[in-house]
C-alpha cells in the first residue's frame, strides 16, 4: 500500500504510486504469472528435481492436454484420434498462471488429479485472487507453503509485494493410505519447511530433494493383483500416523 500510494494518500502524500501516474497494474499485475515476473523461479524449482529435463513448464495452452499428461494424439485402427500418455514416472508438470486466470488452471488441475492420479505437478501463482482458487489447492495439494517476497531475493524479491503460493501435487500411492498427504515424510518436510522459514537461513532446497527422491526410489512389481514394494526404505514410513498407532495397539 505505501509503493502504491495509498497508504501516504490518507496523509495528503499526493507524489507516491498511482498519484503519480503509475499504472496500478504495476503494483497488482493480475495479468503476469510468477515466472514472467521473475527470470529465477525455473531455476529454482529445478534444484529440487534429480532430473531436470522432468520439469515441463505448461503455457495456459498446454493446461487442456499436456497437463492431463497427453503428449501426442494418433490415430486408431478406425481413424479415430486417440490420446498417448507421458509415463508416470517421467514428467513432473509446472502450473504457474497468472491470478486472473488462475481459477481455470485450477479446475484443469483437478480434472487432471483425478484423471492421471500417478502424476506429479506443482502450482505456482503470486497471493492474489486466491478467493477463487486457494481453497481448491488445499484440496488437491500434499504440501502448500508460500515464499514471502523478499525472503528469496534471488526467486521472489521484495518488489513482487505479495507471498508466492506454492503447491505440490505428489502422486497417490498404490496401497492404503492411497495419498501422501498424511504420511511420515510428507508431514516431515512440512514441518522442516516451516523451520527454515522461521530461521531466515535458506536451505529448503535440501528438504524439497529428499521429498523427490523419496518418490524416485520407489518401484511396484504388479502381479497377480497384489504391488510389491522394492525399495531400501520400509514401506511403512508411507502409513499414515493413525495407521502407525492402530498396528502398535494391535501388536
Amino acid at each position: 500500500m505505501q509503493d502504491q500510494g495509498t497508504d501516504g494518500l490518507s496523509r495528503g502524500d499526493l507524489f507516491a504510486g498511482v498519484m503519480k501516474r503509475q499504472p496500478l497494474s504495476q503494483f497488482i499485475p493480475l495479468h503476469l504469472d510468477a515466472v514472467a515476473r521473475s527470470s529465477g523461479i525455473v531455476p529454482w524449482y529445478s534444484s529440487w528435481i534429480p532430473d531436470t529435463s522432468q520439469l515441463h513448464l505448461l503455457t495456459p495452452a498446454k493446461w487442456f492436454s499436456v497437463g492431463h499428461g497427453i503428449w501426442s494424439w494418433t490415430p486408431n485402427l478406425d481413424h479415430i484420434l486417440a490420446p498417448s500418455f507421458y509415463p508416470a514416472d517421467q514428467k513432473v508438470f509446472l502450473w504457474a498462471p497468472p491470478p486472473a486466470a488462475a481459477q481455470v488452471a485450477m479446475d484443469q488441475l483437478s480434472f487432471a488429479r483425478l484423471k492421471r492420479p500417478s502424476l506429479a505437478h506443482i502450482f505456482i501463482c503470486p497471493r492474489l485472487m486466491t478467493h477463487l482458487w486457494r481453497k481448491q489447492l488445499y484440496k488437491v495439494a500434499d504440501v502448500v507453503f508460500t515464499l514471502d517476497a523478499g525472503r528469496r531475493p534471488d526467486v521472489w524479491s521484495a518488489p513482487m509485494f505479495e507471498p508466492l503460493v506454492i503447491g505440490i501435487i505428489l502422486p497417490y500411492l498404490p496401497f492404503a493410505p492411497w495419498s501422501r498427504r498424511s504420511t511420515e515424510p510428507v508431514l516431515d518436510v512440512v514441518s522442516q519447511l516451516s523451520g527454515v522459514w522461521a530461521s531466515l537461513q535458506g536451505g529448503e532446497r535440501f528438504i524439497l530433494q529428499k521429498l523427490w527422491l523419496s518418490l524416485g526410489g520407489l518401484r511396484f512389481a504388479v502381479g497377480l493383483g497384489v504391488a510389491v514394494v522394492t525399495h531400501l526404505t520400509p514401506w511403512i514410513v508411507f502409513m499414515s500416523t493413525s495407521q502407525r498407532m492402530r498396528m502398535d495397539m494391535s501388536g
